[in-house]
């Protein structure tokens, strides 16, 4: 691959049959923002020390932030 390619243009360049993927890493500050935004904070989304005490050992991020 000579480049990335802007997201703005990939849609214009797929063709039918043809895949892309995107993909980002979801920042701690990407949490809190979703956080915000929907209301929800639940703890083990927001509270690290919480978050630490549970099956998952650290704060997760949300399910609908993840699959968005």
């Amino acid at each position: 691959m000579q480049g990335a390619v802007p997201r703005e243009k990939c849609m214009q360049l797929l063709e039918i049959g043809q895949k892309a993927v995107f993909t980002r890493t979801i920042s701690e500050s990407d949490v809190d923002l979703f956080a915000e935004l929907t209301g929800n904070f639940n703890p083990i989304h927001v509270d690290s020390e919480y978050a630490g005490r549970t099956r998952y050992g650290k704060k997760v991020a949300h399910g609908l932030l993840v699959a968005s």
